[in-house]
C-alpha cells in the first residue's frame, strides 16, 4: 500500500521539475533575447581624487641649455649595465 503512494509522489516530483527546467530555459532565451547594456565606467584614480593629483608647474627656464637632450643610442644603455668580472 505504501509503495504506490511513494511512487506518485516520486512521478510527480519528477514531472515538477522537468517543469522547472522547461520554464527555466524559457527564462534563458528571454534574456538573451534583450539587449545587452554596455559595462559600467571605471574611473580612473585622477577623476576620482583631484585633490591628490600633482600640480603642474613649469620649470623656469635656463639660458644655454638645452630642451631635450638626445636619447643615448642602444649601445650606450649596454655598456651601462654591462656586468663586469673582477
Amino acid at each position: 500500500m505504501r509503495r504506490p503512494l511513494l511512487f506518485q509522489k516520486v512521478n510527480a516530483i519528477e514531472h515538477g521539475m522537468k517543469d522547472v527546467v522547461t520554464l527555466l530555459g524559457a527564462v534563458i532565451q528571454h534574456l538573451e533575447r534583450q539587449a545587452k547594456p554596455p559595462p559600467p565606467r571605471i574611473a580612473t584614480a585622477a577623476e576620482m581624487y583631484p585633490e591628490l593629483q600633482p600640480s603642474v608647474v613649469e620649470a623656469p627656464r635656463l639660458p644655454g641649455i638645452e630642451e631635450e637632450s638626445p636619447p643615448l643610442p642602444r649601445s650606450s644603455w649596454r655598456a651601462l649595465f654591462r656586468r663586469t668580472t673582477p
